[in-house]
């Protein structure tokens, strides 16, 4: 109809314009005619202005993301897509439920943009990659979209090409390059104030510590209901620990050390076994929450946290969280501050927690994206100043306001707007964390914008910062892919895992099963795979 209307109005026009020439008004052979510099009349334009362009049909693109609201009508992806020209459809996940990812593949109904597609499990961007699941980012579009050629073309992600070609999108994170990794412990500082404690420096500190938050009764219920600690499995306690005998671990880097002239993966090291212990000596001694035993997913651990009888967690280290996490628990426990521990001292060796890569996860565009051209061009626009900006405070006018430099929220404005959900991602609209980066919780616009309703937002992040970062190792490659371990990375978190359980609750012996353990990971696929992973490290270096 719009089509057929402005065809319309175009024939109008013409004949007015004829019938308007052809009049002869005010006598001249040409009204449009006009004096030239040589006394002679001009000649009259070759044509008439072209119409006005119509804008293209904006191009439909499908973006799955864990963990989203139900943006219909919200203001601030109606202007992404006005943007970037798309209407973009976001396939909410489950929270955290890794299985998602694999059904998506199973049933054959992979969006045109995938997010949060994590090393943690399996290795899928390898296998992903090799199946052809995964379009290449390919040289016309890093030379056409600037910002997200900056991105992937850096240096520390060279290692992310296969075969030439970027696949991935590092998803980079809150804290900025050179931080510790995903996950560390957390402490109640309150606790430690009340029963007049220091923080705990040494294993051997935190044992102690954990002991009395079980039987110092620092809830003041006069029960004996607290708990030590929390997190989400025996066997990733295990793998958060193993920092603190000199072992690389963390799901942001392939896991990988320097022994000898070569590199192995960290669970088959010997110090694995001091983790165990001491784990098994929190086990036995009941200071660890029996929640830890059955939910795997931080998600589920984290109400209970909020309960307010425990008195460690572990957690990753996003300040947003952090400020939840105090928050939720302040509902239970007016006066409850939780603070991040530094790495814990297990032997006389190295140890710290293992220096993250910048990044946890993955964008990637998918083989089935009609038009991956547009998905490039939003992701672009997206990793953009301007696009960050947008997606983090939303539409200026609408939902802020600036006076004198600074940031003042319009409240009611954004109360009318889905994304900016308290529940999610506290004062920021959802879309500024999980697309193609987590919140940049540490550049000056962030802080100052977080400082407006919690003044001593900047505090709590340098403070945390020094703590988290005091005590790093380095593990021997962040990104490195191949076939091998790729194949082979299922299995050998299958073995491990299993073991890691068993271990600590004292079902295997833990020098014997540890033997048997190594054995039957290096013969299931591990030592070849392990020796290829080398290879491609060294090549990398």
């Amino acid at each position: 109809m719009f089509r057929r209307w402005l065809h319309f109005s175009v024939v109008i026009i013409l004949v007015i314009v004829l019938a308007a020439c052809s009049s002869g008004k005010g006598g001249s052979e040409n009204p449009t005619s006009s004096p030239s510099t040589n006394g002679e009349k001009s000649s009259p334009p070759a044509s008439a202005s072209p119409s006005p362009e119509v804008k293209a049909e904006p191009r439909p693109i499908s973006i799955f993301s864990y963990d989203r609201s139900d943006y219909s009508g919200d203001r601030v992806l109606k202007e992404i897509e006005e943007k970037t020209n798309t209407k973009i459809t976001i396939q909410p996940g489950i929270p955290w439920d890794e299985e998602q990812l694999n059904m998506m593949v199973m049933s054959d109904s992979i969006a045109d943009i995938v997010t949060i597609i994590d090393n943690d499990s399996f290795d899928r961007t390898g296998q992903w990659i090799k199946e052809g699941l995964l379009t290449p980012i390919t040289q016309e579009m890093l030379d056409k979209f600037p910002n997200l050629k900056q991105l992937v073309t850096q240096g520390e992600f060279s290692d992310l090409k296969v075969n030439g070609d970027y696949y991935l999108i590092p998803m980079r994170d809150e804290p900025p390059l050179g931080s510790a990794g995903q996950f560390v412990f957390q402490i109640r500082q309150d606790w430690l104030d009340k029963l007049q404690l220091p923080m705990p420096a040494t294993t051997d500190e935190f044992f102690d510590t954990l002991v009395q938050f079980r039987d110092k009764d620092p809830d003041d219920n006069n029960k004996a209901d607290t708990y030590g600690l929390i997190t989400n499995g025996l066997d990733k306690l295990v793998s958060y620990s193993v920092g603190f005998w000199g072992l690389p671990h963390d799901e942001r880097s392939t896991g990988f050390l320097k022994v000898g002239d070569n590199y192995e993966y960290w669970a088959i090291q010997p110090e694995v076994k001091e983790a165990l212990r001491w784990v098994k000596k929190l086990y036995d001694n009941k200071l660890i929450h029996p929640d830890t035993l059955t939910q795997t997913n931080i998600v589920q651990t984290r109400p209970v946290f909020a309960e307010g009888r425990i008195g460690v967690t572990v957690e990753n280290m996003n300040f947003d969280q952090l400020i939840n996490r105090n928050n939720a628990l302040k509902t239970n426990v007016p006066n409850g501050n939780i603070v991040q521990m530094a790495a814990l001292k297990g032997h006389d060796g190295p140890y710290g927690y293992s220096q993250g890569n910048g990044h946890y996860a993955y964008t990637a565009i998918s083989s089935k994206a009609k038009d991956p051209m547009a998905a490039a061009e939003l992701l672009d626009f997206l990793i953009s100043e301007e696009g960050t900006k947008l997606s983090t405070v939303g539409i200026e006018g609408v939902h802020y306001t600036m006076k004198d430099g600074k940031l003042e929220w319009n409240l009611e404005e954004k109360k009318k707007d889905a994304g900016f959900n308290e529940n999610t991602s506290g004062q920021f609209h959802e879309l500024n964390w999980g697309i193609v980066r987590w919140s940049p919780m540490v550049s000056e616009f962030y802080v100052k914008a977080s400082e407006v309703t919690l003044p001593q937002y900047g505090e709590i992040v340098n403070k945390s910062l020094e703590q988290v970062n005091k005590y790093l190792i380095e593990p021997a490659s962040y990104n490195a892919i191949n076939t091998e371990w790729s194949q082979f990375m299922g299995t050998g978190k299958t073995l491990q895992n299993e073991f890691f359980i068993q271990a600590v609750q004292g079902k295997i012996d833990i020098d014997a099963g540890f033997d048997k353990f190594v054995a039957t990971w290096k013969s299931a696929g591990g030592e070849q795979a392990m020796k290829a992973m080398s290879e491609t490290i060294k090549a990398s270096k």
